[in-house]
């Protein structure tokens, strides 16, 4: 299938997100959902194809369903919201890169602050081309209009995610952690950006307890992003294995 392989070997070192019609929906009423793989908010819509997905749900009041779409769909499905929080997730299979030189993967590390990497990756330079293995981890937050008690948001359960420690109502702090199968995850660098202006990054690294905390300026539809690698055991057909999250949420 064209999509696959373009979606595979392009967009190795792009963001992905959720990006649902309305963020804050009308209880009871469907909302679709689109996922984009792209820069700075700006992408390609990426359709319903099963076999590329590991996951794909939405906790509700309800509980934990898995997102209504058939294949090909762009939106890649929808849901009906319950009064409060909604919370979409999704997980994708493995997909795998090629980088041809040891310098265009050091060139990688560093824009995705995986500067840790560097002096290990730099012993095998003479290899020839660096292979790795990758997956995104992806969440959005929906609020009801006129909820005055919101849940927080809630662990789903992804490989990596974003855990936000409260909803923002307006400009101002926003907190969050970074958990790596259900741990907080340290020293993880997280860029936060607005849709209506994608150049204005915030980049901040996670502490201790895997939490960043941040003042946002501005509403609109915010994109927070980290990744995070590790080296691939000696019998491992790739060299490396990367870890992809996302969250998107509005600041209103």
């Amino acid at each position: 299938m064209l999509w696959l392989a373009l979606f595979s070997t392009q967009s190795a070192a792009h963001d992905f997100w959720i990006e649902p019609e309305h963020f804050r929906p009308k209880a009871g009423v469907s909302v679709p959902i689109r996922l984009f793989v792209g820069q700075d908010f700006t992408g390609e819509p990426v359709p319903y194809i099963p076999e590329t997905i590991e996951r794909y749900m939405v906790a509700t009041a309800r509980g934990i369903e898995p997102v209504q779409a058939t294949t090909g769909d762009d939106p890649a499905g929808s849901f009906v919201p319950t009064v409060g929080l909604s919370v979409i997730a999704y997980e994708s299979q493995e997909y795998d890169v090629k980088f041809d030189s040891y310098d265009e993967f050091e060139r990688y590390l560093k824009k995705e602050g995986l500067e840790r990497h560097i002096e290990l990756a730099a012993k095998h330079r003479e290899r020839g081309n660096i292979k790795e293995i990758y997956t995104r981890h992806a969440k959005a937050l929906l609020v009801t209009p006129g909820t005055s008690d919101i849940a927080p948001d809630r662990a789903m359960g992804l490989a990596m995610e974003f855990l936000a420690d409260a909803i923002p109502y307006g400009p101002g702090e926003f907190s969050a952690r970074l958990l790596f199968h259900g741990e907080p995850l340290e020293d993880s660098l997280v860029i936060l950006f607005r849709k209506d202006k994608p150049l204005e990054k915030i980049k901040v690294r996670t502490d201790k307890q895997g939490r960043v905390v941040v003042r946002l300026p501005a509403k609109g539809i915010w994109l927070a992003t980290s990744v995070h690698m590790v080296r691939a055991p000696f019998y491992a057909r790739h060299d490396w294995r990367s870890f992809w999250a996302s969250l998107t949420f509005e600041v209103y």
